[in-house]
């Protein structure tokens, strides 16, 4: 099984926002959530709701300081995913083969049982995925898209596993030509 790239404990992208100041942090927080609780909105959207909620404006200073760190919120959701998915398979008793700098695996409860291997360039991918039955793909920073990872794991042969989004939906059947699964 191909699972991409691992990124080692999510909470890391948290304890950098939260070193923001104390609206920035929990206007990050309260997106992040908002995502977790809603998984197919895009992240700026997600944003866009909590201040709309809280009656703040998007524009200035408020802006500036909150799209800057919106990436760490995006790396946050992509590797929370990733994370709790490969925790899942692993305890399903599968054997994940994933890529990533070691340090990513201290602390990781179930890094032991993962076929952990160095950072690979894109443009191995589909040698690798060439030689997967299953390609994973954790879609949490495609929640208005089809990641690469789809299309190259299937013309390589592999069976896709993809978090379901409605482009995925509308594009393939369900459990006919690729399998969905929800977080």
């Amino acid at each position: 099984l191909f699972g991409g790239t691992f990124g080692g404990q999510p909470e890391y992208f948290r304890q950098r926002w939260n070193k923001e100041p104390g609206l920035v942090a929990q206007y990050l927080n309260d997106t992040a959530d908002y995502v977790l609780a809603h998984p197919n909105t895009p992240v700026h959207q997600a944003l866009r709701q909590v201040l709309q909620d809280r009656g703040v404006s998007f524009q200035g200073h408020v802006r500036q300081m909150l799209l800057l760190q919106l990436r760490l919120v995006h790396d946050y959701l992509k590797y929370y995913h990733r994370y709790h998915v490969h925790r899942v398979l692993v305890e399903a008793g599968l054997r994940l083969t994933t890529f990533g700098f070691p340090h990513l695996l201290d602390g990781c409860p179930f890094g032991r049982w993962l076929d952990f291997r160095p950072p690979v360039s894109a443009a191995e991918i589909p040698q690798l995925m060439a030689k997967s039955h299953i390609a994973l793909n954790v879609n949490a920073d495609m929640a208005e898209g089809i990641h690469d990872r789809v299309f190259s794991g299937m013309l390589n042969g592999a069976c896709v596993v993809s978090e379901d989004n409605s482009l995925l939906s509308s594009w393939f059947t369900p459990e006919e030509e690729i399998s969905v699964y929800s977080i």
